[in-house]
């Protein structure tokens, strides 16, 4: 096997690793934000303010990672998503509570896994149901009689 059949064969095995290795790692979400962070940035984090195309996305060996954590009064307090650890302490979500905190950690082993979730039609139903009754309450005053 002559030199450019060697590197020919070289490159072709440096694709093929590179693939394999491409495809156990899954595309993730990486952002975070708190309230703290009102002033120095927009929040593009939070369920009811995610924004795929304003979060970065990234590699992830051991799946993705979504972390919210609120106070004992129930304020928020941090959002955050990302890679998993390398040795996830479960799988799914879990909510925990101590002294100072709630804290829920999803963990999950598909491409973007850890987006906020879409709202169910029956979410929209409700969504609009609620802004219509309140939109006739607001004008039904103002109607001739």
């Amino acid at each position: 096997m002559g030199c450019p059949a060697a590197a020919a064969a070289a490159l072709w095995l440096c694709v093929v690793l590179i693939a394999v290795t491409r495809g156990e790692a899954v595309r993730c979400f990486v952002c975070s934000w708190s309230p703290r962070d009102q002033a120095n940035r927009s929040d593009h984090c939070t369920h009811a303010n995610f924004d795929p195309e304003k979060n970065f996305a990234h590699d992830c060996e051991h799946g993705c990672e979504f972390y919210s954590q609120n106070d004992l009064n129930g304020d928020f307090e941090h959002v955050r998503r990302n890679c998993a650890p390398s040795d996830p302490p479960h799988k799914g979500c879990l909510s925990e509570s101590s002294r100072a905190w709630t804290t829920v950690r999803c963990i999950c082993n598909s491409d973007y896994c850890n987006a906020a979730p879409k709202p169910t039609s029956i979410s929209l139903v409700v969504l609009w149901t609620t802004l219509t009754l309140t939109l006739a309450a607001v004008i039904r005053p103002h109607l001739p009689t």
